[in-house]
């Protein structure tokens, strides 16, 4: 029996879609950051995840202090956690004021916009003054969030 060109490329499809099965559900076992508030005693590298992770996790330890459910294990692997987030969180900030320092000479760089009355300043200019502006408040942005895990962090540190 021939097979038209066609069905051979459907054919070759069906089988590099059915062989990626076991990678994708070995794949979907491993955690990832929706994941790192299931356990307690979920091992996770916290320098990999972001802040949403780190404040799931954060609420997660709140939550079970609030209810009072936390035994002797629970409560050290929560102090480990709280640890390693506070210590990634501060890292990832360090890094993100090190990126911020450079973009914010560059809106130096380009002096202060007109004032009010002055004639504008050429397109070219103000384009690239709207850029830097753009790039500093995603940058504090980050940095915000960021210093709210740390706030948090060291909220419930202070609770365990």
């Amino acid at each position: 029996m021939s097979l038209s060109p066609f069905s051979r490329v459907c054919l070759v499809l069906l089988v590099v879609f059915l062989a990626s099965f076991p990678a994708r559900a070995q794949q979907a076992s491993q955690p990832t950051p929706s994941d790192y508030g299931v356990a307690f005693d979920l091992q996770v590298n916290w320098d990999d995840a972001g802040a949403g992770a780190w404040l799931q996790r954060l609420n997660q330890v709140e939550k079970a202090l609030q209810q009072g459910a936390l035994d002797s294990k629970t409560r050290r692997d929560a102090l480990r956690d709280i640890a390693a987030i506070g210590e990634a969180a501060q890292r990832r900030h360090d890094e993100e004021e090190k990126r911020l320092r450079p973009i914010q000479k560059e809106l130096l760089s380009l002096g202060p916009p007109p004032a009010e009355g002055e004639p504008p300043e050429p397109k070219q200019i103000a384009n690239l003054r709207a850029e830097i502006n753009a790039r500093i408040a995603d940058s504090e942005s980050r940095m915000s969030e960021i210093q709210l895990v740390l706030t948090r962090n060291d909220n419930l540190e202070l609770l365990l």
